[in-house]
């Protein structure tokens, strides 16, 4: 999603990324809700962490040590 924004229409997205992959960005809480911040394309993007903030009731993605 191009901000850390979860009332952003779906249209918005930058893109998908599929089970298993894994991503590289910094977790952030933005108005209480867990955020991955990312570059996609040279720009700044989110990924979403917390379902709770649409209404899911589980977390999108862990953590992994690097």
């Amino acid at each position: 999603m191009p901000k850390a924004d979860p009332k952003q229409p779906f249209k918005d997205k930058l893109a998908v990324k599929g089970h298993g992959e894994i991503l590289e960005g910094d977790g952030l809480r933005r108005e209480g809700v867990r955020w991955l911040r990312v570059e996609h394309e040279g720009r700044e993007a989110w990924i979403l962490i917390d379902g709770k903030a649409v209404g899911v009731n589980r977390c999108f993605l862990e953590p992994v040590p690097g």
